[in-house]
């Protein structure tokens, strides 16, 4: 059986997904699954989508319209801001296509008024607490190195 080649950090993409191995150490990181969003020459954007919090985006936006989508930590990096992925993106002027059928951002009045009306539900959009960013700087040229501890996942919806 040949074996496949270890990726390399030109593998990843936006609508990676890289799945940290189970004994990971590293707190910030550890059990977590990251989505890349964007990846260019000034390097790496993505959140970790498993690590829900116990509060509401309307504690983080409180003239923001009641719901109850979840709201979840991104990532160690960047803190004190909130981004969102959803599935509305022919909705929401501005939004980054990551892979077919996800969206990250937009514009975030227009989310305000759509969830407000009942046009976009719950279910249609994840806020994200904080963000990993810079990865090119700190992690993605260790990529290698640290090859044994994240596992590159690339959904076949995404490599179209």
């Amino acid at each position: 059986m040949q074996q496949k080649p270890i990726p390399s950090e030109n593998d990843i993409k936006a609508g990676s997904i890289l799945v940290a191995e189970p004994f990971m150490l590293d707190p910030n990181f550890k059990r977590s699954v990251v989505l890349i969003c964007e990846k260019n020459k000034e390097g790496t954007t993505g959140f970790i989508l498993n690590h829900p919090l116990e509060i509401s985006v309307n504690e983080l936006v409180p003239d923001f319209p009641k719901s109850k989508a979840s709201v979840h930590i991104g990532g160690p990096v960047a803190v004190d801001s909130l981004h969102f992925l959803h599935n509305v993106g022919d909705l929401l002027d501005n939004s980054q296509e990551v892979c077919p059928g996800v969206f990250w951002g937009g514009d975030f009045e227009k989310l305000r008024f759509l969830m407000e009306n009942g046009v976009i539900k719950d279910n249609n959009v994840r806020f994200l607490s904080d963000i990993v960013v810079g990865l090119q700087d700190n992690w993605m040229k260790n990529f290698k190195k640290l090859h044994g501890l994240w596992i590159l996942w690339m959904p076949i919806i995404c490599l179209e």
